[in-house]
């Protein structure tokens, strides 16, 4: 998964792609948001680095966006707990739950 970039006249757009070098949709989408609603590029650029160590995350605990969001489960507790598991994470990459 890497960030890239795309200019055109109305700005730059940062998003991410997966390892099939496919943009990845959701981040696609509020990325391009992002832009129609004024933010600069610089504040899209961090929020695209920020939502790759996201997507990181998500693949080392198995999960894929749909799941992590809760989709068809109690959406609140699901993101929640999942958003948690994440800012630990962030916070302590090398711990490991297993000991």
């Amino acid at each position: 998964m890497e960030i890239k970039s795309v200019t055109k006249a109305v700005g730059t757009i940062y998003f991410l792609v997966g390892d099939n070098n496919r943009p990845i949709m959701p981040v696609y989408r509020f990325m391009l948001h992002m832009m129609s609603n004024g933010f600069s590029t610089n504040t899209t650029k961090t929020y695209a680095q920020h939502l790759k160590l996201y997507y990181e995350w998500l693949s080392l605990v198995g999960l894929d966006y749909h799941s992590a969001v809760g989709v068809g489960q109690n959406k609140k507790s699901v993101v929640l707990s999942n958003l948690s598991a994440f800012k630990f994470w962030l916070k302590y990459p090398d711990f490991n739950e297993n000991l």
